[in-house]
């Protein structure tokens, strides 16, 4: 399924966290619905922390360095960031996408460009 750019809420749960999809958590024994925020594109360097599964897709934890919170970027994004990469960590303009009903990261090229 192709990725969708464009003007659409973006989900990130309570500590800042992009979400992969957008879901209730438990937060000091409250209920948290998700905080959908209108996309943006935004300068950072992220580093690679990991990977998960999701309901139907598999996809990679990267933390933003001026935030120190989450994103998650799907396989085929991070196969066209994989040349970018330096030591696990990838420096530039990126934005948020939507592929189904899931969200992920993706690169939009190298800071200043």
């Amino acid at each position: 399924m192709a990725s969708k750019k464009g003007n659409y809420k973006i989900p990130f749960n309570a500590a800042g966290d992009q979400q992969h999809y957008p879901e209730m958590e438990w937060v000091s024994g409250k209920r948290v619905e998700s905080v959908m925020k209108d996309n943006f594109v935004f300068d950072d360097t992220l580093k690679f922390d990991g990977t998960a599964r999701g309901r139907s897709a598999a996809y990679f934890y990267f933390v933003r360095s001026s935030t120190g919170t989450r994103v998650t970027v799907f396989m085929k994004e991070f196969s066209e960031m994989m040349p970018h990469l330096i030591r696990g960590s990838i420096s530039g303009k990126f934005t948020f996408i939507k592929r189904g009903e899931n969200y992920g990261t993706a690169f939009l090229g190298a800071e200043g460009k």
